[in-house]
């Protein structure tokens, strides 16, 4: 009996799907909705248990996969990436957060609302940046 009840176990975990979470950047975003469909997308292909998820952007997104990713639980991280960030994380840049992290806030500054006023920064991207020490 003792051996049935390991089996019927162990043959629960193997079953287990790989889950895939795939970081977009902020909910509302055009990167979010674009993730949201990838993972409804490899859901309805059975192989895997898809999440999308809010991240800061491009360069979380590229820690969550490189830090994050566990083979042996069977957790991958995958995500929306720039190409900028894309080719300097390529190329291996030491530091990648100081370089892109200006160049993002330097586009960011230009949008305006049509009413007035700067677009806010997504919340998560700024404490991203404030924690690692590159936001102004």
């Amino acid at each position: 009996m003792r051996w049935l009840v390991v089996v019927i176990v162990l043959g629960m975990a193997l079953a287990q799907k790989p889950q895939v979470l795939i970081g977009t950047g902020g909910v509302g975003g055009v990167y979010f909705y674009y993730g949201t469909a990838v993972a409804e997308i490899l859901n309805k292909a059975g192989v895997v248990q898809a999440q999308a998820m809010q991240s800061g952007g491009s360069i979380e997104n590229l820690m969550l996969l490189r830090d994050r990713t566990d083979p042996a639980r069977g957790v991958y991280y995958c995500g929306t990436v720039l190409p900028d960030a894309a080719l300097m994380a390529y190329q291996g840049e030491p530091s990648l957060y100081a370089a892109v992290a200006p160049a993002r806030d330097t586009t960011l500054e230009n949008a305006v609302r049509s009413r007035g006023g700067k677009v806010p920064y997504h919340e998560g991207a700024v404490r991203y940046f404030r924690e690692r020490g590159v936001w102004r």
